[in-house]
């Protein structure tokens, strides 16, 4: 075993550690100006898109489409099953509470990726994305931003006192941090993955979206550690950012290059699966504890459907 690997390991453990809690002081100060949603689900979710914005950029001008759309889509089953569902838990033991009861603006996260996922259905039964497609997929962000600016304007959000250039310089340091951790901390874990002579198939499916979703699941843990009524914004938070994923990014490819998504079908179709389970346990703006113990459930059997796909 090397063990100047898994030294490595922990030192960004501890790293990530620390952007997390940076990322979550920014972010408390940051909703006393800003409101809940321009924070959680807008800024926060443009900055923990930037590592996979990164990757599908590099992917898309390599020509690696399937890798690109691999990279767009592959948190979206973690954080919407994994995330929810440790959230959910994690609540019930730090506040007693079977219900997560969420503020009801988190509704136009809820529309906005509502659409998302229909126009995502569309493109799968058209089976490619082209450059309409990639234009309707810009649809759902750009009608997001304008309701959360337009809720923000129009006095809905109650300003609290607040340091912005205090909460800014959180977020950039821990967002800077992020973009550079995120990169060496997937390669590190995969060597030590490696180093341990774990099947690729096992690390790629498994070990890279949990290491690459790790500081955002962090703090959102954080988040709710620190207030009950956080928990919103952690929820925003992670649908902000895979709502960009599931428009932006993948938009990024189409417009770039029209390509075949047949080859790509199931992968896909599970995605749009898992996204609408979440949309229907959100329905009703609750989180009830057996619904995040089930959202694990669908976890496990995504992977193990992935596993046997790629056997």
């Amino acid at each position: 075993m090397d063990w100047i690997l898994i030294f490595q390991l922990i030192i960004l453990l501890v790293l990530v550690g620390i952007t997390a809690n940076l990322m979550s002081k920014g972010t408390e100060e940051l909703e006393r100006i800003l409101g809940r949603g321009m924070t959680g689900g807008v800024i926060l979710g443009v900055i923990y898109a930037l590592p996979e914005t990164i990757m599908v950029i590099q992917a898309v001008l390599n020509g690696i489409y399937n890798f690109a759309i691999g990279s767009a889509l592959g948190g979206n089953i973690l954080l919407f099953t994994l995330g929810l569902g440790f959230i959910s838990i994690f609540y019930y033991i730090k506040y007693r509470s079977k219900i997560i009861r969420l503020d009801k603006d988190i509704s136009i996260e809820y529309n906005s990726l509502l659409i998302a996922t229909i126009i995502l259905a569309i493109a799968i039964m058209y089976g490619k994305l082209d450059f309409f497609l990639s234009f309707l997929l810009i649809v759902p962000y750009a009608y997001y931003i304008y309701k959360r600016y337009s809720y923000f304007v129009d006095g809905n959000v109650k300003k609290e006192e607040g340091s912005f250039k205090r909460s800014l310089t959180y977020l950039l340091i821990g967002g800077v941090s992020l973009i550079f951790l995120s990169k060496y901390f997937i390669i590190t874990v995969v060597s030590v993955a490696k180093d341990l002579n774990m099947p690729l198939l096992l690390i790629s499916i498994l070990l890279t979206p949990i290491a690459a979703e790790l500081e955002e699941n962090l703090t959102a843990i954080k988040l709710v550690y620190d207030s009950p009524s956080d928990v919103t914004t952690a929820v925003m938070n992670f649908m902000g950012s895979k709502l960009e994923n599931m428009t932006l990014l993948l938009s990024i490819i189409g417009l770039w290059q029209s390509i075949s998504l047949r080859s790509s079908f199931v992968y896909l179709l599970l995605i749009l699966v898992v996204t609408t389970i979440t949309l229907e346990i959100l329905r009703d703006r609750n989180i009830k504890i057996n619904e995040g113990i089930a959202l694990l459930g669908v976890y496990v059997i995504s992977i193990t459907i992935l596993l046997r796909l790629s056997a």
